[in-house]
């Protein structure tokens, strides 16, 4: 499975996105709902054509923008007759019937329905990451004052990593159902500053030396907040990591 999600570009362009994100599903609502009905509607293509189609730079930018789409109406968690309901004035749209509310008239109370959908999911969610912790911690692992989850694994040596420092790593994080959210490739590591990646791994990596490895339970507020990070990384979600610590770069970054 090739992970199209590159969490760790660092922590502050994930800050700076944080705002287009807000942005876009305030602004593209419409859009974004009736996107995903391609799915619902008898419109999907076979693997073949998609995989040709996705050659282009504009076949790509569709896929993403499916996937944005797809979070977003996943978070509403509609029942089935609501997802027919949904369906059905994304095919009055493309299907050029005339709409059966004024769309403009009902704004207000959409941006209401859709705000209240949200908050709904991001406390379920943030309950299930609870649970999950609570589970871990019964299980032998830690919590930290932040809150922050973690499993010594190896210690490594002495030579721990510093906020200023570069680090090189080997990873694998998924949801806590499992879902892979990105990972390195076999021997591929990678190099990060502990001063640009999410306050979780930069609590949890002050934890092991060189050598080391550990496992984390990230709450929502050490990760990606009440916003999450699309498509992968629910609003609200607790992540886990499992970070091999291969070197401290206490020079920064290094060529391999």
């Amino acid at each position: 499975m090739q992970v199209k999600l590159k969490l760790f570009h660092t922590w502050k362009i994930w800050l700076q996105k944080n705002e287009s994100h807000r942005l876009w599903a305030s602004f593209g609502t419409g859009l974004f709902l009736g996107i995903l009905l391609f799915k619902l509607g008898d419109w999907s293509m076979d693997e073949f054509t998609l995989k040709r189609s996705m050659t282009s730079d504009d076949g790509k930018s569709l896929y993403s923008l499916g996937r944005y789409s797809g979070r977003l109406v996943e978070s509403l968690s509609l029942s089935k007759s609501e997802a027919q309901i949904l369906t059905q004035g994304f095919q009055d749209l493309v299907q050029h019937r005339p709409a059966r509310i004024s769309s403009e008239d009902h704004q207000i109370k959409l941006n209401e329905f859709i705000e209240s959908r949200k908050e709904k999911q991001i406390r379920l969610t943030k309950t299930e990451g609870q649970d999950y912790l609570k589970q871990f911690i019964k299980s032998g692992g830690l919590i930290s004052l932040s809150g922050l989850g973690y499993r010594v694994l190896t210690p490594g040596t002495q030579k721990k990593p510093g906020l200023k420092d570069w680090v090189e790593v080997h990873y694998r994080g998924s949801l806590i159902n499992g879902a892979l959210i990105d990972a390195t490739q076999v021997n591929k590591p990678v190099q990060l500053p502990m001063n640009g990646v999410i306050p979780g791994w930069t609590e949890g990596l002050q934890q092991i030396g060189e050598g080391g490895e550990i496992e984390l339970v990230i709450p929502s507020h050490l990760a990606y907040k009440d916003a999450g990070s699309s498509p992968d990384i629910p609003p609200g979600a607790t992540l886990v990591f499992r970070i091999q610590l291969l070197r401290v770069l206490d020079s920064g970054r290094v060529n391999k």
